[in-house]
């Protein structure tokens, strides 16, 4: 791997924004291996951590959500659940099989959540794509 030498003030936003996102996936790979052995706490911290570098972290909110179900928090599950549909959870099949999220199915938040994402998923098929003009197309003729 390429070490940059600059600064980090002279680094580009995305290259930051790049690092962000390595050092949160660090922070989820830490707290998915938690998760799997029962260790709640440590699995909840390292979501947190890596929600904490980069708070667009979808997968670090849906796994928080998760840990919080197995602590029994389930008001905060449904609300970090909500963070990571905000921050771009959109896989309704992993939703409607995960047995994690067992324990939400039948509360008014959880099935208002997964109405509100079909609804925003079902709108963005029907939104027309706007085509980018086509590259040496001529533009069409003004008609006076």
């Amino acid at each position: 791997e390429k070490f940059d030498f600059r600064p980090a003030g002279l680094l580009s936003a995305e290259a930051r924004q790049e690092g962000k996102r390595k050092l949160a996936n660090k922070h989820v790979e830490v707290g998915l291996k938690a998760l799997r052995e029962a260790r709640l706490v440590e699995a909840e911290q390292a979501f947190a951590q890596a929600i904490k570098v980069d708070p667009t972290h979808h997968l670090a909110w849906y796994n928080l959500a998760c840990t919080y179900i197995r602590l029994g928090k389930l008001e905060a599950a449904e609300e970090t659940l909500s963070f990571a549909i905000k921050a771009g959870m959109r896989d309704l099949q992993h939703l409607a099989k995960d047995a994690d999220l067992d324990p939400l199915r039948e509360r008014e938040g959880f099935q208002a959540l997964i109405r509100a994402l079909e609804a925003d998923l079902a709108n963005r098929e029907r939104a027309p794509a706007q085509e980018a003009p086509k590259q040496g197309a001529e533009p069409a003729p003004k008609s006076d």
